[in-house]
C-alpha cells in the first residue's frame, strides 16, 4: 500500500484528475454557475495560492479547473473554524485537481485519502471471485491428496455430501420453477 501525502503507511495517496485540455472548454459564465462561487471569491483564492489559475487570465477554463474550485470551496465552506481549512488545504498536494467523489480527509491522521473508484459491489464481487478460485484450488488439492493417500473412506464421504447437496439444489430449483409457473 502506498504512503499518503504525510508519508504514513496504510493510506491511499490522493490521485489527481487528468489535466489534459478538452475539446469543449467551459465559458466563464457557465464556469461560475457550475462552481457556485463569484469571480471575486475565485480571485481571493488565487491570491491565497489555493488555485493554480486566475479566473480572468486563464485562456481556457477546463473541468480540472472546476475540480480545483470544488475542492477549495468544499474545504472553506465546511464550517470548520480558525486555521483548520488552511491546514487541510496545505496537506493536499497542489494543484487541487481531484474528484471529490473519491477524496476524503482523515481528521485523526490529518491527511487526505483517495477512495476506491469502484463500487463496493464490484469490490465484493472481485474478492468473492478470487476467494472462490482459491477455494476451488484448495478443494482440488484436497481431493488429489486424499486419492494419493488412498483415503477411500474420506473420498466416499465427500461424494455422499456432494450428492446430497446436488439433490437439495435440484429440489430447490424445482420449487422455484413451480413457483414461477404459478405466478404466470
Amino acid at each position: 500500500m502506498r504512503a499518503n501525502s504525510a508519508g504514513q503507511e496504510g493510506a491511499w495517496q490522493p490521485v489527481p484528475l487528468d489535466d489534459s485540455p478538452t475539446l469543449f472548454p467551459i465559458d466563464p459564465p457557465e464556469f461560475l454557475k457550475l462552481a457556485g462561487v463569484s469571480a471575486e471569491r475565485l480571485h481571493d483564492w488565487t491570491a491565497a495560492g489555493w488555485l493554480s489559475f486566475d479566473f480572468d487570465e486563464a485562456p481556457r477554463l477546463e473541468e480540472f479547473h472546476l475540480a480545483e474550485v470544488h475542492v477549495v470551496r468544499g474545504v472553506l465552506d465546511s464550517g470548520l473554524k480558525a486555521e483548520a481549512p488552511r491546514e487541510m488545504l496545505e496537506a493536499l498536494p497542489r494543484p487541487y485537481r481531484y474528484d471529490l467523489r473519491h477524496l476524503c480527509y482523515n481528521f485523526h491522521t490529518r491527511s487526505w485519502h483517495s477512495l476506491p473508484s469502484r463500487s463496493m459491489d464490484e469490490i465484493e464481487d472481485d474478492i468473492r471471485d478470487r476467494l472462490m478460485a482459491d477455494i476451488g484450488g484448495t478443494v482440488d488439492e484436497y481431493i488429489a491428496d486424499l486419492a494419493t493417500e488412498g483415503d477411500v473412506d474420506s473420498l466416499e464421504e465427500l461424494r455422499d455430501q456432494l450428492a446430497a447437496a446436488i439433490e437439495r439444489a435440484r429440489q430447490s430449483g424445482d420449487a422455484a420453477e413451480a413457483h414461477d409457473i404459478k405466478k404466470a
